[in-house]
């Protein structure tokens, strides 16, 4: 498993050679089409996390003598700045943990969208080919090399422009274009 430390998008195998101006605006397009929900799960998971530890520290220090194993202040004073110190911080580092996780799972997802719905395989850089002269979204298909399925690209609700992502508006183009 491959852990990134500032790019969450290098996780995947599958954005390996794509620049990372266009892994910024893949992650912004996983960003802006993410729930309301998904959105909010990080400032949930924060406030989860202060409540849990301004009540938890204190109970811990109360009642299961926690000063025998962590040196702590001897005044209220000094204990109550710990305290609200040590609460933001687990705060901010729970929220910034779970937005990555949110991220990590939302770039799954959208990368997951363009696999073939029999076995599993990614149909990204698949051959795209039309039935007719002109490019009719409903003629387009993609075949799976792995297991042979033929897609309609239409019934499967993917574009061209999923199955070659950070692809130029030539590539793009050319994808709807019939082979011959």
């Amino acid at each position: 498993m491959r852990l990134p430390t500032l790019r969450v998008y290098r996780v995947f195998r599958e954005l390996d050679g794509v620049p990372d101006a266009e892994c910024r605006r893949f992650v912004r397009r996983v960003i802006a089409n993410r729930s309301s929900f998904e959105a909010l799960v990080p400032h949930m998971a924060a406030a989860s996390a202060a409540i849990a530890w301004a009540v938890g520290w204190p109970a811990a220090v109360e009642w299961f003598g926690a000063t025998r194993f962590v040196p702590m202040p001897e005044g209220w004073e000094g204990r109550l700045i710990l305290l609200l110190t040590t609460t933001v911080l687990v705060a901010a580092l729970t929220g910034l943990l779970s937005r990555d996780i949110m991220l990590f799972l939302g770039l799954r997802r959208e990368l997951s969208r363009a696999n073939c719905r029999k076995c599993g395989f990614s149909l990204r850089g698949v051959p795209i080919s039309t039935i007719g002269a002109d490019p009719d979204p409903a003629r387009t298909f993609v075949r799976c090399p792995e297991c042979g399925r033929k897609y309609c690209l239409l019934d499967i609700g993917l574009a061209a422009r999923d199955l070659l992502p950070f692809a130029t508006s030539e590539d793009i183009a050319r994808a709807g274009q019939r082979r011959g």
